[in-house]
């Protein structure tokens, strides 16, 4: 469903409402506004996703990468290109859906999927990193008993919660 509101004989604004999914509208004011995050979107994205392959490739190869630590920093990045894989183009296309005024239902459909990923990657990314903060706290201030505490398993469980979090956070808030 789409309002117009003229605001002035210069600016004009459509609100687009969906139907099954009633907190899911937009104001669109500006195409070329639009335009420009689909470019930023389209030139960033590729960059996310080769930068952060290029630490996962790193952390793989070199033996002296392979710690505690970097298991939390191989999952950080991981979500990390989860955003430049699928959130970011993800966002690019319903923008330019919403730019051609594409059929409303599916731009409903394909924002309300975007909205899941947009909350639950960011979401694992502080949560892996407020997980790394604490490693490199007892690193720091408990070095002496630093391999007693920090240990494989239990990093592995810290980056299994900080999924689960995101996870079992943001899914309550898009059931209906």
């Amino acid at each position: 469903m789409a309002l117009d509101f003229n605001s002035s004989s210069e600016t004009r604004s459509v609100v687009h409402l969906c139907s099954h999914i009633p907190n899911i509208f937009w104001v669109f004011k500006d195409i070329i506004f639009s335009l420009i995050l689909v470019a930023i979107a389209s030139i960033a994205s590729p960059f996310v996703i080769v930068l952060n392959m290029l630490v996962i490739v790193a952390v793989k190869q070199k033996k002296q990468l392979q710690k505690c630590s970097s298991f939390l920093l191989v999952n950080l990045v991981t979500a990390d290109l989860l955003i430049g894989a699928i959130s970011m183009p993800l966002f690019a296309v319903v923008e330019i859906l919403m730019v051609h005024q594409v059929s409303i239902e599916h731009i409903c459909m394909l924002d309300a999927v975007h909205l899941h990923v947009l909350s639950i990657f960011p979401l694992s990314s502080i949560s892996h990193l407020t997980f790394i903060a604490w490693e490199r706290y007892v690193a720091v201030r408990k070095w002496r008993d630093y391999k007693v505490i920090v240990t494989q398993t239990l990093v592995k469980i810290l980056a299994i919660i900080a999924w689960l979090v995101a996870i079992f956070t943001v899914v309550p808030l898009f059931v209906p």
